[in-house]
């Protein structure tokens, strides 16, 4: 399951975008996306965790739970959170709370291709945390531990 989410790096550059795209002023444009890092953007990305949980509660329940919620800041990083136990609503950071954030540029990393790649076409199939110790997903920083 994905959701994904737009932030930005800075105040001025949500004002800049905003304006560009509305033809407004700025007094007149809506209040735009969260700035990456503040406590506002780890409520968006909390708010996107708990959409992909309904969205997974929404299926039918002749459907096993999906192992993953991905959440993404489009064009800036993705959140892993996992529940292997195929029922309930729990989800926890994958591969752990330390390192289930990672920022797009890891993407050049071929040992995190081959773990999106198995997670979006076998997700059954990647290791449960614990059994998993070089999961690939330790390439960017963590920016909040535990978001997740």
């Amino acid at each position: 399951m994905l959701e994904t989410k737009q932030g930005t790096d800075t105040p001025d550059q949500a004002v800049k975008a905003a304006k560009a795209e509305l033809g407004q002023s700025a007094e007149k444009r809506r209040k735009g996306h969260p700035v990456r890092g503040t406590a506002k953007w780890e409520q968006m990305m909390r708010a996107a965790q708990e959409q992909a949980i309904r969205y997974v509660r929404a299926l039918p329940s002749t459907e096993l739970r999906r192992p993953f919620v991905v959440v993404m800041d489009v064009a800036y990083c993705f959140d892993l959170c996992s529940n292997f136990a195929g029922v309930g609503n729990f989800y926890v950071p994958y591969p752990n709370a330390d390192t289930y954030r990672f920022l797009l540029p890891a993407l050049n990393q071929p040992n995190v291709q081959a773990t999106l790649h198995q997670l979006f076409t076998a997700p059954h199939a990647v290791p449960p945390v614990g059994a998993h110790p070089k999961s690939g997903l330790r390439a960017g920083p963590i920016l909040v531990a535990g978001a997740c």
